[in-house]
């Protein structure tokens, strides 16, 4: 909640970030980071979500904890 994430939700292969809070800057440094290229996509719907495709046996616990992680040091400036 901290980092603006009102709701974790897996279905799948995707977990879908629901934003509580949209800071752009940060989500756009997310974005970049190679190791999401085509892998995470941004719904600008109200309200704002992020969806990440796992990769093949990757454990969705540690994904949705490094996608966090990494959303908190993108706004982190």
């Amino acid at each position: 909640a901290r980092e603006g994430v009102s709701d974790i939700a897996q279905k799948g292969d995707e977990i879908r970030f629901t934003l509580a809070e949209f800071r752009a800057e940060a989500v756009v440094a997310l974005c970049g980071l190679g190791k999401y290229r085509r892998r995470l996509t941004l719904s600008a719907g109200q309200p704002p979500a992020l969806t990440l495709k796992l990769p093949k046996g990757a454990d969705s616990l540690d994904a949705a904890r490094e996608l966090v992680d990494d959303l908190r040091l993108s706004g982190a400036s």
